[in-house]
């Protein structure tokens, strides 16, 4: 589980522009923010939209990607 900001402007993830001296690519933030990741376990009672364990693929069935027609 994700605790953290959902800040989506530039400041927080930054800005890639090219250096003027150097041509390079370069990273700029000018933001800094802390998002912490915690362990979701068989023990833990945090709400998921999805069952816990996930379920063992069936034969034949295909994993999901996000990349799969519907």
């Amino acid at each position: 589980m994700y605790c953290g900001s959902h800040n989506a402007t530039t400041s927080a993830w930054g800005k890639l522009t090219l250096s003027k001296a150097t041509k390079l690519p370069k990273m700029n933030i000018s933001n800094w923010e802390l998002g912490v990741v915690l362990p979701i376990t068989e023990e833990s009672d945090f709400p998921t939209p999805y069952q816990r364990p996930a379920p063992r693929y069936r034969p034949g069935q295909e994993a999901w990607t996000q990349d799969m027609d519907y």
